[in-house]
């Protein structure tokens, strides 16, 4: 259903507008849906200088933004662009179940972690 959706709302469409548009919503929309105690919860773990990776299969073109301001790492489902226009494709697939486990263990040594949260 997620890759119908996202070719059907993102085929032909212009990048820098989209990437608009997500950007608006990361700042505008997601704080208000998210979580107070999981913001808490952010805040706690980076106040103690742990790395937080969000990985999730939510849209690049909104997340990333949201994680950049927060300075958080993030693994995310990303969609092709060609000459600056969506083609509504995801690039190297979604990113759900299993997968999410493989793009961690390719990105990050988790040896190098005591402890890991998901």
């Amino acid at each position: 259903m997620r890759k119908a959706l996202v070719r059907f709302t993102s085929s032909g469409r212009n990048a820098g507008l989209v990437q608009d548009l997500g950007a608006e919503f990361a700042t505008s929309v997601l704080p208000g849906v998210l979580p107070n105690e999981a913001m808490q919860r952010i805040a706690w773990y980076k106040a103690r200088g742990n790395k937080i990776v969000v990985v999730s299969a939510s849209l690049h073109v909104y997340l990333s933004h949201w994680c950049e301001f927060r300075q958080l790492d993030v693994i995310c489902s990303e969609m092709e662009c060609v000459e600056g226009t969506y083609t509504g494709l995801y690039v190297a697939g979604d990113r759900y179940g299993v997968r999410k486990v493989e793009l961690v263990t390719q990105k990050y040594d988790l040896a190098g972690y005591d402890i890991v949260h998901a």
